[in-house]
This record gives structure tokens, sequence and C-alpha cells, in this order.
């Protein structure tokens, strides 16, 4: 956690359009698509990270290890 932030990677059951712009819509900045794993990888502020793991589309949430 930086600034209040998260760093995680979220894996989807599909990855599209309207999953990312699902996670974009609950706050979560996207920095890359991960399509061969079908996740993300962005930020997203701790108070909003209990919402996102709450998405249909969301089924794994961890945090990205640098």
């Amino acid at each position: 956690v930086k600034d209040g932030k998260a760093e995680i990677i979220v894996r989807v059951s599909e990855l599209n359009a309207e999953n990312v712009n699902a996670l974009r819509a609950a706050g979560f900045e996207v920095l890359t698509e991960m399509a061969s794993s079908n996740a993300v990888v962005g930020k997203i502020a701790v108070e909003k990270l209990a919402a996102l793991a709450e998405l249909d589309a969301v089924t794994f949430i961890s945090a990205q290890n640098r």
C-alpha cells in the first residue's frame, strides 16, 4: 500500500471491455492487462477494495509483488 492505494492483481472470469469497465467504475486504476491469465494489474484505494471483490466478474485478488 502506497499513498492509501493497494497495488493488486485482479483475475476476472473473462478479460473483456465490459469487465474492465466494471473494475474502473469501482475505482480500480488499470495499469496493464494480462490476457493470457484473464488478469488486470492496477491500483485501488484501500477503502474500495471490498466493493471490488463483490463484483461478479472478479474471481481472485492478490497483492502485486515487485
